[in-house]
């Protein structure tokens, strides 16, 4: 596949705009393991996935560029049988499909640190799914996707 390095295809997740980006590390043993201080990756703008999955990303723009690409033509490819059943949010956030006791699906807003956003702005501790009651899961799941990530970008640009 050729590719040029200024042209990428939109995310493969929600069709947003990409961008490169870049990644320097003056860790001796990453350097060592990969030859390099520098790798390339590709995101997007608006639901901030990425391609970096390697510890440093891609030796090149090209070959980052190629990766995003390949992913991006995925999404022209009839995805009847999928379901996504996560996103990823900017600041480490993700928006998760939960199953529950009855078998249902709900959504949940988490950060990095095993916190649950709450219906009320707040950040607690998610306890296990035995610990967790009625009340608890009522104020830190949301019945859709599009409800969860509008109230965790409303809660996160209130923090601004």
């Amino acid at each position: 596949m050729t590719t040029k390095t200024d042209e990428l295809e939109p995310c493969p997740c929600c069709g947003g705009e990409a961008a490169f980006n870049t990644t320097r590390t003056t860790c001796r043993e990453t350097i060592k393991l990969n030859k390099r201080d520098t790798g390339y990756g590709v995101n997007c703008v608006v639901c901030g996935i990425n391609n970096r999955g390697l510890v440093l990303g891609y030796e090149s723009k090209a070959l980052a560029a190629e990766a995003w690409n390949r992913r991006a033509a995925l999404r022209e490819q009839d995805r009847e049988d999928a379901e996504i059943t996560a996103y990823a949010l900017p600041g480490g956030i993700s928006v998760e499909r939960s199953m529950q006791r009855d078998g249902t699906y709900l959504w949940a807003v988490r950060d990095s640190y095993e916190h649950c956003l709450s219906r009320s702005g707040q950040w607690d501790y998610e306890p296990f799914p035995s610990a967790r009651t009625d009340e608890w899961i009522g104020q830190h799941r949301f019945s859709s996707a599009a409800f969860a990530i509008d109230h965790a970008r409303r809660i996160e640009g209130e923090g601004e």
